[in-house]
């Protein structure tokens, strides 16, 4: 959170000289106490014997008091406060600017798991994969979900649309939600309720093979390959870019 970051720059800690986290920044930000009102029986005691106490989530009725002591902020800005949390909730990670979202962020769901997909660059951006967020986070053994190139996807969903070329607004606009099923089989959800399953085959391998990754391959079967540069392919490309991006490379030949 932004606001923790500016805390910590400027020295502001809590009572007790510990750094605001925001787990605390949102107790404060959700506390009506500090209006100059009291909500009472936030908190019950579950057991009489433990006395162990538990959060009220609507177990037992809450009491609103108001003007029981004088007040920090005034109503007016809490309840903006309020609508504003409320309204940053709705939107999910979009409300975070700081965020590289894209159209697809949340959209794409995997039919194994349930997660969502997660965009991932490969070879410095020039290569844009959709991945499970389980098998991105832990690997193929907790989910086998297949990846889906971005431009391939785009491509799909302008078939699905009917569209030349895609517009991340009108896909937006239409699409509510996309399901990968197994390795074939994606199924489109449209805001209007209605939904389309589409068949497709991945072209990962094709879609990689820019002009300027054909341009390396032919550079490095012209060195020699492996037995000529002492290095794999993508290893060859790392240096490559080491080297155009002023850059050394310190990996061993052996290493690839």
């Amino acid at each position: 959170m932004q606001t923790e970051r500016e805390f910590a720059a400027e020295g502001i800690t809590t009572r007790e000289g510990c750094r605001w986290v925001d787990s605390n920044i949102k107790v404060v930000l959700t506390n009506v106490t500090y209006t100059g009102n009291l909500l009472l029986q936030k908190e019950y005691i579950a057991d009489p014997i433990s006395k162990q106490r538990r959060k009220n989530h609507g177990e037992l009725p809450q009491y609103y008091v108001e003007n029981t002591h004088p007040a920090i902020i005034d109503k007016a800005t809490f309840d903006y406060v309020q609508s504003e949390i409320a309204r940053r909730r709705k939107l999910g990670c979009f409300a975070n600017k700081a965020l590289n979202l894209s159209c697809f962020t949340s959209k794409l769901k995997c039919a194994n798991c349930g997660r969502s997909y997660v965009r991932s660059a490969r070879k410095r951006g020039q290569y844009v994969l959709w991945t499970c967020g389980s098998k991105k986070g832990r690997g193929k053994i907790s989910c086998g979900a297949k990846d889906v190139p971005e431009e391939q996807l785009k491509r799909i969903c302008c078939e699905v649309l009917g569209t030349d070329a895609f517009g991340s607004d009108l896909f937006s606009e239409k699409i509510e939600k996309i399901i990968v099923i197994g390795k074939d089989t994606m199924e489109f959800h449209f805001r209007d309720g209605s939904a389309l399953k589409k068949k497709w085959k991945t072209t990962a391998k094709k879609d990689m093979w820019t002009p300027e990754r054909k341009a390396l391959w032919s550079a490095y079967n012209y060195d020699g390959g492996r037995n000529g540069t002492g290095v794999g392919f993508n290893e060859y490309v790392k240096r490559k870019e080491a080297q155009s991006n002023g850059e050394e490379s310190n990996n061993d030949p052996g290493n690839d």
